[in-house]
């Protein structure tokens, strides 16, 4: 199924096309989130992130995700009133809530 239809884009006058960035990048990004977002950066749930939730279920990097995932780390921390930090749970957390598996029955 198609998200959006042709007539919805040609309303659109400007489009950009954004690759997908490679692991390199992604990491660079990630990094870069931690610092401008305060989080100490953790290599090992970086590489948990990477496993986990993009390797495995195949799923394409995007350079939005990194922002998105520490973002929602930051406020489930916030939430329960302890320093924001990475960790593989908090990673598994955030990713839970953020990729979610629409084609899942109930």
């Amino acid at each position: 199924a198609q998200l959006v239809d042709g007539a919805f884009l040609r309303r659109i006058q400007m489009k950009v096309e954004v690759s997908s960035p490679d692991e390199k990048m992604f990491y660079q990004i990630f990094a870069k989130m931690c610092e401008i977002y305060k989080v100490a950066f953790d290599k090992d749930s970086f590489v948990h992130l990477v496993q986990k939730w993009y390797r495995e279920p195949k799923r394409t990097l995007q350079s939005v995700h990194p922002r998105d995932i520490i973002k929602t780390v930051v406020s489930i921390c916030n939430y329960e009133g302890t320093p924001s930090k990475l960790t593989p749970a908090l990673i598994d957390e955030a990713c839970r809530s953020y990729f979610v598996d629409l084609k899942q029955s109930h």
